[in-house]
């Protein structure tokens, strides 16, 4: 988990740090352009300035320029008075003829340059600098326009470099996230692995000592049984003692055959048995089992019409263990309350109790085996809960406070799959 983390932090750090970058260069590339625009038309309005101040405006030399090809990406030159007459213009039919423009009499009024963006009558936008020029004893204003299709050009290979970084580290989140989620399958699969060679290991050794303790503990339960029904000749002080001790000796290999059964129970793989039945029947019938005594208030909570193709038998299980789990957690009055709902193609039940509850430490150890907190008990009551849970498809999950009780919560499928 440490380890896909890592993975994940460096992957998004070196994708956004090549975004930032890819897109620093973009905005470079853009200002570049603009740059470049602006110097050109400083240039060529510069050397306009010095041909103006020596030849005059007798001569059109704007048309001799764009016809010599002289600077390239000129889109057309002109000459202003302040008040918008055309003086000299590079199409020779625009002379003489009176325009409209704030940026022509701003120039000349101002006395400094101005950069900006217009659109010629064919659509096009150019890019023109109007600066202001000392012709006549007057000042008039120069405007140099120059295409924009150069500047455009780095713009738009900047932004298709933008675009294919962004697609293509787009795609690199895609493949990281499929080998993530690659990643983590393969860890499930192989904790499944592990856990099931575990219990497989697990049940056979059960399975010997479950043989190997059930027939001497027979016998050691069925001669105390034996010798209970043989002291009735002794005093009765003496019979007392003794019947107490061959009830602890009954009592404890009862314990002993519990634990043994549990652990079967926990190490046994068996496949799931698939089967229709009545959600609210199951917790009735398992009631009927493990009754609940008359100082705790029951309540049950459960639509009729909830009707589930899953292993009834783990189920019961399931159900059972948390409804005595439950008990054994109410020392004297109390509440239980077993809730469930639809949720999708989903059951959630919740087995909620108003008894002494756990701590945080012992809630993380809640579904451990062999872990428990009661003063008897095996430790693995919770455990197959969480087991059979697990494999009927479903998910567990639990909510404690201690002194409040406990809240067990049960997600599972409508219909689960499985050998019938």
């Amino acid at each position: 988990m440490k380890r896909n983390l890592f993975f994940v932090c460096l992957i998004a750090t070196s994708i956004a740090v090549t975004l930032v970058s890819t897109y620093i260069s973009y905005k470079n590339a853009v200002h570049a352009a603009q740059d470049f625009l602006k110097s050109q038309a400083r240039g060529i309005a510069t050397s306009l300035d010095t041909a103006l101040s020596r030849y005059g405006t007798k001569e059109n030399i704007f048309t001799d320029i764009i016809e010599s090809g002289k600077w390239e990406g000129i889109a057309f030159l002109g000459l202003y008075t302040s008040d918008g007459l055309t003086v000299l213009h590079s199409n020779e039919h625009l002379i003489h003829k009176r325009i409209e423009d704030t940026d022509i009499k701003n120039t000349a009024e101002r006395g400094e340059p101005i950069y900006h963006a217009m659109v010629l009558g064919t659509g096009e936008e150019v890019f023109a600098l109007d600066v202001p020029v000392h012709l006549r004893g007057s000042t008039m204003t120069l405007r140099v326009a120059l295409h924009t299709y150069p500047a455009r050009t780095i713009a738009r290979g900047a932004r298709f470099q933008l675009v294919s970084v962004g697609v293509v580290l787009c795609i690199l989140s895609l493949i990281s996230v499929f080998f993530l989620i690659a990643s983590r399958k393969k860890e499930e699969l192989e904790k499944t692995v592990a856990e099931k060679e575990k219990l497989s290991v697990l049940g056979e050794m059960a399975s010997v000592l479950a043989h190997e303790i059930r027939n001497p503990l027979g016998s050691i339960k069925g001669f105390a049984q034996y010798l209970k029904e043989q002291i009735t000749g002794q005093r009765p002080q003496n019979r007392e003692v003794t019947e107490q001790y061959l009830d602890i000796i009954v009592s404890e290999s009862k314990r002993i055959e519990t634990l043994t059964e549990d652990l079967l129970t926990y190490a046994r793989q068996d496949d799931l048995r698939i089967e229709s039945f009545s959600l609210l029947a199951l917790v009735r019938e398992t009631l009927s089992s493990v009754p609940v005594p008359s100082p705790i208030s029951l309540r049950v909570d459960i639509p009729e019409d909830i009707i589930l193709a899953s292993d009834k038998n783990k189920l019961r299980q399931v159900m059972a263990n948390l409804v005595q789990n439950a008990i054994d957690s109410i020392h004297e009055t109390g509440n239980i309350d077993i809730r469930a709902e639809g949720k999708g193609g989903s059951v959630l039940m919740k087995v909620t109790d108003t008894g002494t509850g756990v701590s945080k430490d012992a809630l993380a150890n809640m579904f451990k085996p062999f872990y428990t907190t009661k003063t008897k008990g095996t430790g693995l009551g919770l455990a197959i809960v969480e087991r059979y849970v697990r494999a009927i498809g479903g998910k567990m999950s639990v909510e404690s406070e201690r002194g409040k009780g406990s809240t067990f919560s049960i997600l599972i499928p409508i219909k689960v799959r499985g050998n019938t």
